[in-house]
């Protein structure tokens, strides 16, 4: 028909939709798709590129379009289109280029190694979401501390800065928060699902029930004296291992705590059992937890995030 329609003078072409035409294997042949790396994923997305191939004064795409507040810096729109590398034209002038789109500010997770920043350390890893990490020792923990007094005058670790320059505490607020920003990282049942409440039942009960018996028990001698303190560690580890044990016999099946969905919830394992009472505890009085919390040190983001906490 096409060629019939050309000798007959008559414009004749295959009507597509836009996905037909994406995936046109002419198209695909001219190079019409175009890998584009996004930094701030750590990955690639495939792009239409280039409608039309010209033998003078070719463009390509080169990197992504700046985010919106890149594009509002530079007095340009960033709601769409794409960034375009200029070439030299053969009368030898250039297409205009715009200046260089600076770095996106990343949120800052003040921790110290082996405490529960790593939750959010692995979260952040599994949602693709850069995030910078400053580690401070143990010893500049607490209300004392000279690196969060102006943050966090309780100086608790973890403590995040956000790219706007607020300030997170209490990892719960944390990756509720985190899961909003990229829902795609399910990291939390969305609004409406049947899984949210339990999600947010359990979410409370390891940082309200849980969390306390060591934020007590770490230092006894602080909140009762020298003389009680043994007693009150002793009585903290007794209620955390009752406590885990209810929480065992809640899983609600395999391979996570909430059964096939994985959640927020199931990093908090692997981190709780390098505490006290330790892996050998959890493997004997624990065992789905402790299986849930080998999954998680086997997903490749999380068993990144260990390795730097280890190092």
């Amino acid at each position: 028909m096409v060629v019939a329609g050309t000798l007959g003078t008559l414009a004749v072409g295959a009507i597509l939709s836009p996905e037909e035409a994406y995936e046109d294997a002419h198209f695909k042949a001219r190079g019409f798709q175009v890998e584009v790396h996004h930094p701030e994923h750590g990955r690639s997305f495939r792009y239409p590129g280039a409608p039309y191939a010209l033998q003078k004064g070719a463009w390509r795409i080169s990197r992504r379009a700046p985010r919106a507040a890149a594009g509002r810096a530079h007095g340009r729109s960033a709601a769409g289109g794409w960034a375009v590398s200029a070439r030299k034209q053969k009368s030898g002038a250039r297409l205009p280029k715009g200046r260089a789109a600076r770095a996106p500010k990343r949120a800052r997770l003040i921790t110290a190694k082996g405490g529960g920043g790593l939750i959010l350390e692995a979260a952040y890893a599994l949602a693709g979401i850069p995030l910078e990490v400053e580690d401070i020792a143990w010893d500049d923990v607490g209300p004392q501390s000279e690196r969060l007094a102006k943050l966090n005058p309780l100086g608790q670790v973890p403590t995040l800065v956000l790219a706007d320059g607020a300030v997170m505490t209490e990892s719960a607020a944390m990756l509720q928060y985190l899961a909003e920003l990229a829902p795609r990282a399910k990291l939390a049942p969305p609004r409406g699902d049947p899984q949210r409440a339990q999600f947010l039942r359990w979410l409370a009960f390891l940082v309200a029930a849980v969390y306390p018996t060591f934020t007590y028990g770490d230092s006894p001698a602080r909140w009762v004296g020298d003389d009680a303190g043994p007693k009150l560690r002793a009585s903290t580890d007794a209620h955390r291992e009752q406590l885990l044990r209810f929480l065992d016999a809640e899983v609600a099946g395999k391979p996570w705590f909430l059964g096939k969905r994985f959640s927020a919830l199931d990093l908090y394992f692997p981190v709780l059992r390098l505490w006290r009472p330790g892996k050998d505890w959890w493997r004997a009085n624990t065992p789905k937890l402790n299986a849930i919390a080998d999954r998680c040190e086997q997903l490749p983001a999380v068993a990144r995030a260990f390795a730097r906490n280890r190092a």
